[in-house]
C-alpha cells in the first residue's frame, strides 16, 4: 500500500541568526521537516561548509533541546 502525506516544515534563512555560515551567495538555510509518521525530524542545513542532514527521532530532539538548555543555564567560569 502506498500513502500519500504531507509533512510540515518549517524553513529558515541563516543570514540573521548565524554570521559564521554566510557563504558568499548568502542563501544558507535550515530546513525541518517532520517525518510522515510523526515519530522524528530531518534537519538539513546549507552552509558554507556544505549540506548536513540530521535525522533525530522525536525522543532524540527532546533530549538534545534539554541538553541545550542545561547548558544555557550554566555559568561560564
Amino acid at each position: 500500500m502506498i500513502e500519500v502525506s504531507r509533512r510540515l516544515s518549517a524553513f529558515v534563512p541563516l543570514k540573521e541568526y548565524c554570521t559564521f555560515s554566510l557563504g558568499p551567495d548568502n542563501h544558507d538555510y535550515i530546513e525541518v521537516c517532520e517525518w510522515a509518521n510523526m515519530e522524528g525530524y530531518d534537519i538539513d542545513i546549507e552552509d558554507r561548509q556544505g549540506s548536513k542532514h540530521i535525522k533525530l527521532t522525536y525522543g532524540q530532539f527532546l533530549a538534545l533541546k534539554k541538553a541545550i538548555k542545561k547548558l544555557e543555564k550554566q555559568e561560564r567560569v
